[in-house]
C-alpha cells in the first residue's frame, strides 16, 4: 500500500512535484507486481512525437 499523506505533502519545498512523482512511483510499483508490460504502456514525451 502506498500512503503519502496530506500533511507530508504540503510541508514539502515543491508540492506538486511530490505528489507527481510519489504517483509514478506507486503507478511503477503497481504495474510491475501485476507484470505489466510498462514500456509498451508509457507514453513518450511530448517532443519524442
Amino acid at each position: 500500500m502506498a500512503l503519502l499523506t496530506y500533511n507530508d505533502l504540503v510541508n514539502t519545498d515543491d508540492p506538486r512535484a511530490a505528489l507527481l512523482d510519489f504517483l509514478e512511483s506507486a503507478y511503477r510499483d503497481s504495474a510491475k507486481k501485476a507484470n505489466w508490460d510498462i514500456e509498451t504502456l508509457t507514453v513518450p514525451e511530448l517532443s519524442n512525437i
